[in-house]
């Protein structure tokens, strides 16, 4: 139960809408309120806040007294469009129908006679305008970044590099040459298509950068509090770099029922455990690429073949819109898995792979038969991969996933990476050939092994009483109280 001593504090935390961002969050706003008394209403817009109110459990729904409150508010979205918008589409009037929601609602609960007032407004730097409205209202306001401290870090430098001709003020590179920060010691640079707002279609990238990247700069300077999803032994370097910013994770989730948590897929799969309970230690390939990566029909068709071809059993997340064009094309195509695969393959007819369309990737991780992940490397992914003790396969597509690819790879060297080659028609892809080749060397590779256990006992003793990231949550809440 939540520690009732200290309840001076009110948080409001409004994370940006998508998986990735809300799921964070949650554990950050219940972490509060478990270690330090802190009372925290989450703020969604209603097509996310019906979701995860949908997905939670009866416990979490019927805990009256729990210091942790969700809230949904309109976003001016059509009904009709609801889950089906193009990327970005219409973020910004979005958010100027949230902001006066968000106002109201604030008011609302400083004008309660019963009512904690709000003390910390905290975003994930994505949703800029909910800390803007904070310090409109004299509010103090924090943001927990949702990326690498070091990809902030670069962020953080944008001025500068558009000033010195490296960025457009558009953000795309100008040159075609590595880019490195002051002091950066020995971490790689980042090429041009490793930029934490790169995405695959340039006008994508364009309102990546406008809408999110410069809305998230200008507004970082006046935030009190920058926390980070991160631990410093993960990232020294770059808590050098930063030394204002609190790294405070890593984020995981707790076995408790009365917990919400950000899933927007429907249900977990229950029988995922079942089946990877009765598969041999360290065993099996888990493949997921987050709610957001997508690839062409043909990548899915030989990322299925190859998993065949690896002889190794999987548990796949097959998302019902994973194969679209990436360059801007609509979501949502069916998926035409090779023919025979499915009888080959898969569990439900006696083979040793198992396709879920969501799951509880902690839960997963966690597991001791699960022995490598083969990811997108988001951050989320990647902390919680890390933090578990599993190697990955890295397969990123845009944005931050591209650097934390070097961080797994050339830094940590607790992972391999997939290489591209062209097909017939001078596309990319990954070739059956290069997933099973990797997978094969991934796990017979014991310094990849020892690496990532290495990283996940650093990670335990970060959360543990005194260790590093424990003790600036402390430090938060003391300041915050």
């Amino acid at each position: 139960m939540p520690t009732a001593e200290r309840k001076s504090a009110h948080l409001l935390v409004v994370p940006a809408p998508g998986t990735g961002h809300v799921n964070p969050l949650l554990k950050f706003s219940h972490k509060l309120a478990n270690h330090g008394g802190v009372r925290v209403t989450v703020v969604n817009d209603d097509f996310i806040h019906n979701k995860v109110m949908a997905a939670a459990s009866k416990q979490a729904k019927d805990e009256h007294h729990s210091l942790v409150r969700l809230v949904g508010i309109p976003d001016g979205r059509d009904p009709a469009k609801l889950g089906r918008e193009k990327f970005g589409e219409g973020a910004e009037s979005r958010s100027k129908v949230m902001a006066g929601h968000l106002k109201k609602l604030i008011e609302e609960i400083n004008g309660s006679e019963e009512g904690l007032p709000i003390s910390c407004v905290v975003s994930d730097g994505s949703t800029a305008w909910a800390l803007e409205i904070g310090r409109e209202m004299g509010i103090k306001c924090g943001v927990v970044s949702p990326v690498a401290v070091i990809n902030l870090s670069l962020t953080l430098h944008i001025p500068k590099l558009i000033q010195s001709g490296i960025l457009s003020p558009h953000g795309l590179p100008l040159k075609n040459e590595a880019i490195v920060l002051p002091n950066q010691g020995e971490l790689p640079p980042w090429q041009p298509n490793e930029l934490p707002w790169h995405h695959p279609n340039p006008q994508v990238q364009k309102h990546l950068f406008k809408q999110y990247t410069l809305k998230q700069l200008a507004i970082l300077p006046q935030c009190d509090w920058i926390l980070s999803n991160t631990f410093p032994e993960l990232e020294p370097f770059a808590c050098q770099l930063n030394p204002d910013t609190l790294p405070i994770g890593p984020l995981l989730q707790t076995p408790d029922p009365t917990h919400f948590h950000g899933n927007f897929w429907g249900a977990e799969d229950p029988t995922c455990i079942t089946w990877l309970d009765q598969q041999s230690p360290a065993s099996v390939i888990y493949v997921a690429f987050g709610s957001t990566a997508n690839m062409t029909q043909c990548q899915f068709e030989e990322l299925a073949l190859g998993l065949e071809r690896s002889g190794k059993p999987f548990l796949w997340v097959v998302r019902s819109d994973i194969v679209a064009d990436i360059r801007g094309g609509d979501g949502g195509k069916p998926q035409f898995f090779p023919s025979g695969f499915l009888e080959r393959v898969v569990v439900d007819h006696g083979g040793r792979g198992k396709i879920v369309e969501w799951c509880s990737q902690e839960d997963v991780l966690a597991h001791p038969s699960t022995s490598c992940f083969l990811s997108h490397c988001g951050w989320n992914s990647t902390i919680e991969g890390v933090s578990y003790g599993v190697p990955f396969l890295c397969w990123p597509y845009f944005g931050d996933q591209m650097y934390n690819k070097r961080y797994i790879c050339e830094v940590w060297k607790v992972g391999l990476g997939l290489d591209h080659a062209d097909d017939e028609s001078g596309s990319k892809v990954v070739t059956r050939f290069e997933i099973a080749r990797k997978i094969q060397r991934l796990m017979c590779d014991d310094g990849i092994k020892a690496n990532v256990v290495r990283l996940k006992e650093m990670a335990v003793k970060s959360l543990s009483p005194g260790g590093s990231s424990s003790t600036n949550l402390h430090t938060f809440i003391q300041q915050l109280c």
